[in-house]
């Protein structure tokens, strides 16, 4: 928002401004008009209360100061020093002294300080702005097979961009400042490289050569060729990508051969007629890298080994019902047993082995999420934070957390740092065995003024010192039979939040932990429903398979079956030719599994790039009498997709056969002729036995 250009304190012009409102309601204008002259008097009311509703916003809107038009107005009559204007990814810069005082008093109560306070930047860092035109031409970017560039590349080619745009203004101001430079080019590009070895690779991952003669030609490439130029010349540099048209239409067909030819053996075969045939040097792993595609494999599963083998494999499955059968989420989290004696399945007939992962607004002291379960894993966390981030719909700027590897993973880690502020948040572990965690002494009291009240609490340990502290085992023993069960506990829980919360504060006696939570903060960070979904749907551990029946996905124990549906709501044929057999990084929301998860696939350079959603696979009822309306229908047309399939992959394999020439029975002649003619057929021979089988396919 604020930064120096040439020793001057300016502002980013669109923080004046909403330019994506004034932009929508300049479309609007236009198009009141437009109906207004073709006298559609339904689409001129319909727009014209659209643009009421943006003017109306606009007037809301806390981060507007001045209308657009009123910006360009004040530019021109020289009111406001414009000492930079916008475009090409760059921001138009206007001087801060020159802003009416009063929109300068407002700016200040809205972010909290005075700019001028800050003091000068000192660093390149500082005059580095993330140039967001570059991220949407990457984020739209596609390769020749269609394929998006990974987040990684993503991230990497845009701070590329965003530097080299620093860059570009500092080699202006010096051309312009030419003698207050005393340094050649060379030392001022040596200079330029060695601060770009110090910019941080979290914010900037540019990856750009280290060597400053490297780096001005790479700087060259994306002056002459804009953004394109910044993209890696071997990023399609994949031997595979050789393999199409009529050469894999070869090995594909001699592949399918009944005699089932080995690799090594095929590529033998392949070097002998590619020159002949014109075909380029292939590598034995490129090639088996192709035949393992799950739509090249679905071929040749069913020439070699037959429609079985290419049923266990490919065929669609169908999950049957058996549910009508019969019979019969300062911030602070920290895990702990919760002092509560349950009914338990077993010989005792009862146990204590729950857990809770609170999180806790440290100022307020109010409980804002939770995990209740038997476990306190990866999964609770997440739950407990989404939690947290729903009731306070914001960034914490501090969370802290407890020392065990579950949080330290970087899974857990890349979580924290998405949920702390993004201007100024930070997050980190207690010390080991400190016990320093604020969390522990509000958890503490919150067990001996709520928890450990109700009467199957088994109080802190049978090994305390203090009586009051011990649980009474011979009253719960007796009363064992009355123990709520594991799920019953919750709303016990639950009951024990509300008191908790709405319970005085020790330091705010007339106030609630509730109202002392909804005082108004000095500073906020909201937690949008965008950050939500991008922090919260987390990767699975490892990659799962896309079966003939779907996609199988583990967690806490339980087991999920999904299934890729089309547009239209029906199983998605294209999407199993080419991806059954395939395995997957499934990312999912764990409070949301039954809604439908992300699959990913691992590109040449080891990122993923998206493919599709998955739903939930669909259960059939397959006892007429239980049958509901619809269901034989839903039934017939999910069963007929095995057929639908292996006719489809049968037809291709026929038409592949017809193309290439290459049949089984043209393989039995070849033999019957090498027989007789003892292991060695002339080339003149074989080339007319060729020419036969050509002529004999016209």
């Amino acid at each position: 928002m604020f930064g120096y250009y040439n020793d001057t304190l300016v502002i980013k012009a669109s923080a004046l401004y909403n330019k994506e409102m004034w932009d929508s309601i300049r479309n609007l204008d236009k198009r009141v008009q437009r109906y207004l002259e073709e006298e559609n008097q339904e689409a001129f009311m319909q727009a014209m209360t659209e643009l009421q509703y943006l003017k109306m916003q606009y007037k809301l809107h806390p981060e507007t100061y001045m209308t657009k038009s009123k910006y360009e107005q004040d530019c021109y009559r020289k009111k406001l020093n414009r000492i930079k204007k916008g475009g090409n990814g760059r921001s138009a810069l206007v001087e801060w002294e020159s802003i009416d005082i009063s929109i300068r008093e407002r700016i200040i109560e809205q972010i909290g300080y005075d700019p001028k306070d800050r003091g000068k930047p000192n660093s390149f860092k500082d005059s580095i702005v993330i140039d967001t035109e570059a991220k949407e031409f990457f984020e739209e970017y596609r390769k020749s097979n269609g394929e998006r560039l990974s987040e990684r590349q993503i991230k990497q080619y845009t701070a590329r961009a965003s530097v080299f745009n620093a860059i570009k203004d500092l080699l202006e101001e010096r051309a312009r400042l030419r003698s207050a430079f005393g340094k050649g080019p060379a030392q001022l590009w040596k200079n330029i490289a060695k601060a770009l070895t110090e910019l941080p690779q979290d914010k900037f991952p540019h990856k750009l050569p280290k060597h400053h003669r490297r780096l001005q030609d790479t700087y060259k490439r994306y002056i002459q060729n804009g953004y394109v130029g910044l993209l890696h010349k071997g990023l399609e540099n994949d031997n595979s990508q050789k393999i199409k048209g009529d050469i894999a239409d070869w090995l594909l067909a001699t592949y399918c051969l009944p005699n089932k030819m080995k690799v090594p053996a095929m590529m033998k075969l392949y070097n002998e007629v590619k020159e002949d045939k014109g075909f380029p040097s292939l590598t034995e792993s490129a090639v088996k890298q192709w035949l393992e595609t799950p739509e090249v494999k679905r071929i040749w599963m069913l020439a070699r080994h037959g429609s079985e083998a290419y049923k266990k494999f490919f065929r669609h499955e169908i999950k049957r019902s058996k549910t009508n059968w019969f019979p019969n989420a300062y911030w602070a989290i920290d895990g702990s047993k919760i002092d509560w004696m349950h009914y338990e399945d077993n010989s005792n007939g009862i146990a204590a082995k729950l857990k809770i992962d609170p999180v806790v607004d440290v100022y307020s002291e109010k409980i804002i999420g939770w995990s209740f379960s038997e476990s306190e894993d990866h999964v609770d966390h997440f739950n407990a934070l989404k939690m947290a981030v729903n009731n306070a719909g914001a960034h914490p700027y501090l969370f802290t957390y407890d020392n065990q590897s579950g949080h330290k993973t970087s899974k857990m880690q890349e979580l924290y740092g998405n949920i702390v502020a993004k201007k100024g948040g930070t997050h980190y572990p207690h010390r080991a065995y400190a016990h320093n965690s604020p969390v522990e002494g509000i958890f503490n009291r919150l067990q001996q003024q709520v928890i450990n009240t109700l009467w199957f609490s088994d109080k802190q340990s049978p090994t305390v010192r203090t009586l009051d502290n011990k649980p009474n085992m011979d009253f719960l023993l007796q009363n064992k039979h009355k123990l709520y069960k594991k799920d019953e506990l919750v709303k016990a829980w639950e009951m024990c939040v509300k008191l908790w919360n709405d319970a005085p504060h020790p330091k705010f006696k007339d106030k609630s932990r509730n109202q002392v939570f909804e005082e108004e903060a000095p500073m906020r960070e909201e937690f949008s429903f965008l950050d939500q979904v991008e922090t919260f749907w987390i990767f699975n551990n490892r990659k799962n398979t896309y079966r003939r029946g779907g996609l199988k996905l583990k967690v806490k124990g339980l087991e999920y079956e999904y299934e890729v549906l089309n547009e239209s709501g029906t199983i998605d044929l294209e999407f199993r030719r080419k991806y059954v057999g395939a395995k997957f990084t499934v990312k999912y929301d764990p409070e949301h599994l039954n809604d439908f998860i992300a699959l990913y696939t691992t590109d040449g350079n080891g990122d993923l790039v998206f493919v599709a959603n998955a739903q939930p696979k669909r259960e059939h009822e397959v006892i007429p009498v239980l049958m509901q309306k619809g269901d034989k229908e839903a039934f017939i047309q999910d069963y007929d997709i095995r057929e639908i399939e292996i006719e489809r992959d049968k037809k291709e394999l026929e038409e592949l056969r017809k193309r290439t020439g290459i049949t089984p029975e043209r393989m039995i002649e070849e033999q019957e002729v090498m027989i007789k003619m003892g292991g060695k057929l002339p080339k003149d021979q074989r080339s007319k036995l060729e020419s036969e089988t050509v002529f004999a396919r016209l």
